[in-house]
């Protein structure tokens, strides 16, 4: 299945899927193990960010590590639902990080928390984050990227661990969808140059081609 039709078939489905409060219990099962594209998320390419969809009460900010365009590059609070980022072109390890302003903790894409558990989930189909639709810029950016060769995948967050504690909040629900964006990437498409002392050799070769047949046809 195409990017683009996952992202259409993510939408369909979500549709008649209710959405669980952030804070309405243990709904979830918290990942405990690190997804290994993300340990580390190598990139050589082109990265744009689209914000889609945030459950969360609490102000959270994402940012990445190195910062490429600007830190924080989403506030789930202020940030408009269907706002592309570009990252620029950009050649390494990526990781992202999300901080909780309620509750100072601070989680990153390629670690487990204190507790061992793990707060991204990253999945090509939207629908099966059981969240509402992408909202109508969110999606015409994201086909817009993918038309022109962008890879989508989307990152989900949940913003709580098992030691979060305030009026009202215990625990995690782990639902993994306090922040969710699409990460769109490119991949760079390099052109082997060789290297001087292999165009040498390679010249030397087809001249020694050339001396090789002369010899032969003065033998003859």
């Amino acid at each position: 299945m195409s990017i683009v039709k996952s992202a259409i078939f993510g939408i369909a489905a979500a549709a008649a899927v209710s959405v669980t409060p952030a804070l309405a219990g243990p709904v979830g099962t918290p990942v405990t193990v690190v997804d290994p594209t993300l340990n580390p998320f190598a990139l050589d390419g082109q990265v744009q960010i689209v914000f889609t969809f945030s459950d969360a009460s609490n102000e959270d900010l994402i940012l990445t590590t190195p910062t490429l365009n600007g830190n924080p590059i989403i506030d789930n609070h202020t940030t408009p639902k269907g706002t592309v980022v570009n990252l620029g072109n950009f050649t390494g390890n990526l990781v992202f990080q999300l901080d909780n302003l309620k509750t100072g903790a601070t989680y990153f894409s390629d670690a487990l928390d204190a507790f061992g558990d793990y707060h991204v989930k990253l999945d090509t189909n939207y629908a099966d984050f059981g969240v509402p639709p992408l909202s109508g810029a969110a999606l015409a950016n994201i086909t817009n990227l993918a038309n022109q060769g962008y890879a989508i995948i989307f990152m989900a967050w949940e913003d709580h661990d098992k030691g979060t504690k305030y009026p009202g909040v215990k625990g995690s629900d782990f639902d993994y969808n306090d922040v969710i964006f699409a990460i769109a990437y490119k991949v760079n498409q390099r052109t082997i140059v060789p290297e001087p002392l292999t165009l040498s050799l390679f010249g030397a070769g087809l001249v020694g081609a050339a001396a090789l047949r002369r010899r032969k046809k003065k033998s003859a």
